[in-house]
């Protein structure tokens, strides 16, 4: 799946940490750096020889990579960083759009002859584009630029520790608990969410929960409202008066990526809010659950016209 890690200059890489990375990537390895005001890089097939020159850039502004196969050939020229106009770019992920089994390019490769064919000043002046090719995915993209200037694209999908971005956690496990494999990120941390209306089966936004455990259909213990006039899309409130009624939806349990990709959908933590409450299965089980409703209730929402939940 692969590994990136960027380095601020003030900061020290950790090689116990980069040795864990490694067992679980090991089909090539590079580094992009800054240095006499413009991006420099390297790469090898060969793990010592990465580390040695990794050790020689410790003063310098760095980004590293570490791969594991997922598309085109384990050779050197798939090894990241890739060009692009203002410096360098790296990868963690699987673009499926981008991705043919059978090419000996990877669809990194790919998305940087795209870039190529772009015409931009600056990486921040494409980064809507680059947000809508990634998507609501695994992926993440980290540039490096002639500028000194590092862009992540999808940062909130890697972890800061002690200053230093790592795009997943492979550094800290023996055995990582995230697993990854085409556009698809497994990790140990679970979540039961109740859905209602587009997340539930035969509805538009279902597909985000293709990964996720059905665990039946159940129904709010406690009374709700759906809002929906003056709104972009409906609100869900909670209510003690005649207006409000249980919601019947379903529940799932979720990974840690899949959360995130929910969480994209309902606007966290503008829009809607992370609430614990309790559900009834059908078969009369009673569980705690984690539920989307709204972050703020104003007056107007308690004057607006409620609409029947579906």
């Amino acid at each position: 799946m692969c590994q990136i890690i960027y380095k601020p200059t003030t900061k020290t890489f950790n090689f116990a940490y980069l040795d864990k990375a490694q067992k679980f990537n090991k089909d090539g390895y590079g580094i992009m750096w800054y240095e006499d005001k413009t991006a420099k890089s390297y790469t090898t097939l060969d793990y010592t020889s990465f580390k040695l020159v990794m050790k020689a850039l410790e003063s310098k502004s760095c980004v590293v990579h570490l791969r594991n196969t997922s598309a085109g050939l384990t050779n050197l020229d798939n090894c990241h960083p890739f060009i692009v106009p203002t410096g360098y770019m790296m990868h963690n992920g699987t673009i499926l759009t981008l991705k043919d089994y059978k090419d000996k390019d990877s669809d990194t490769a790919k998305l940087a002859d795209l870039i190529c064919d772009t015409v931009y000043d600056k990486i921040s002046d494409i980064s809507p584009l680059l947000q809508c090719i990634v998507g609501n995915t695994i992926n993440r993209l980290v540039f490096l630029e002639d500028s000194g200037e590092v862009t992540i694209i999808n940062e909130d999908l890697g972890i800061w520790e002690d200053g230093i971005w790592y795009s997943n956690d492979y550094h800290l496990q023996d055995k990582p608990d995230v697993w990854c494999k085409e556009d698809y990120c497994y990790d140990k941390t679970k979540t039961k969410v109740f859905v209602y209306g587009t997340l539930k089966r035969g509805y538009g936004n279902n597909h985000l929960l293709k990964f996720a455990t059905f665990l039946g259909k159940a129904t709010t213990a406690d009374n709700w409202s759906m809002i929906g006039e003056g709104n972009s899309f409906p609100y869900v409130l909670h209510t003690d008066d005649i207006l409000g009624m249980q919601i019947t939806g379903e529940v799932y349990e979720v990974d840690s990526w899949t959360l995130k990709s929910l969480d994209r959908l309902e606007g966290i933590p503008h829009h809607y809010k992370h609430e614990k409450v309790e559900v009834f299965y059908d078969d009369n089980v009673v569980e705690e659950v984690t539920m989307y409703v709204k972050s703020k209730v104003t007056e107007q929402d308690l004057l607006s016209k409620r609409i029947k939940t579906f």
